[in-house]
């Protein structure tokens, strides 16, 4: 503990919690440091930990310094998510589009559980990832409730589907490398009309895998510059929300996340999950007010 006094050590400490905690929040082009910054979570509640040690044995010097970094990586992380997120009332006259973004290939249900739990929020629109041919034939009873669909039906992780109880138009499909994204519109109130779409990837495990991610994002960036239109995101990118990837195109298109912080629930949340993050997220223009519901 002596050596923890010595103001040299105190410096040389301070520079690596620094240097390490910039690391993790701006990772550079390197495969280490972007599976380094998945861990952001973790690295806040060290700095926490570490600051009450700091505390307790009088070493103001390093306590200010590691709850300083606790705080900016939770507003950093903060800034990820939307906070400003406000979730539907029953008494609001104006009604919104609702959406449910779902993978029913990770359900560990049986198949009428399954169809129950992405039926049972009665929503506008289901956006659905992982839609192989098995999935498509017991999705028939969510087709009768939803009357207009577009599936683009796959043996692997690219099929997805777009159910809607509003009519839908302008089907397409985004290729990309490596994947494709679906994409419809829907015209709501009778006037408005809003782009969807459904887009997920595996997850990157090498700076090929980073960089095809970049150029996906780009791709879809440009779609909905050229179209400027109202647009939903159902995603599945595989990333942490506070990735530079994700931030970037949320920026450049000027999106909100539909998550309001990092879990699905604070009620049936544990501990061990607080530390892990949700992938699937839905995705909305600034100007929209969006639910999601999953």
């Amino acid at each position: 503990m002596k050596y923890l006094r010595n103001k040299y050590i105190q410096w040389i400490f301070i520079a690596l919690l620094c240097i390490s905690t910039l690391l993790i929040l701006f990772p550079p082009d390197v495969l280490y440091f972007k599976k380094l910054s998945n861990y952001a979570v973790h690295w806040m509640l060290l700095c926490l930990v570490a600051g009450l040690f700091f505390l307790i044995f009088n070493i103001h010097r390093l306590l200010f310094v590691c709850f300083g970094a606790a705080g900016i990586i939770c507003l950093f992380l903060m800034n990820s998510f939307n906070p400003e997120l406000f979730q539907e009332k029953k008494y609001q006259k104006e009604r919104g589009i609702s959406v449910l973004f779902a993978n029913p290939s990770l359900s560990n249900d049986d198949y009428a559980s399954t169809m129950k739990s992405i039926t049972i929020p009665n929503v506008d629109l289901i956006l659905l990832e992982e839609v192989t041919p098995d999935w498509f034939d017991m999705l028939e009873d969510v087709r009768r409730i939803y009357p207009y669909h577009l599936l683009y039906v796959m043996s692997d992780f690219s099929g997805k589907a777009i159910l809607s109880k509003l009519p839908l138009s302008a089907p397409d499909t985004i290729l990309t490398e490596g994947n494709s994204i679906l994409k419809s519109s829907v015209l709501y109130d009778g006037k408005d009309t809003i782009d969807i779409f459904v887009s997920n990837s595996l997850p990157p495990l090498t700076m090929q895998d980073y960089n095809q991610l970049n150029d996906n994002l780009g791709i879809l960036t440009e779609y909905i510059k050229i179209r400027e239109k109202r647009s939903i995101i159902g995603a599945n990118f595989n990333i942490v929300p506070w990735s530079p990837e994700l931030l970037q195109f949320k920026s450049n298109v000027n999106f909100n996340s539909s998550r309001r912080d990092n879990s699905q629930s604070h009620l049936t949340m544990s501990f061990l999950e607080f530390l892990t993050h949700q992938k699937m997220r839905s995705f909305f223009h600034k100007i929209l007010n969006a639910i999601n519901l999953i």
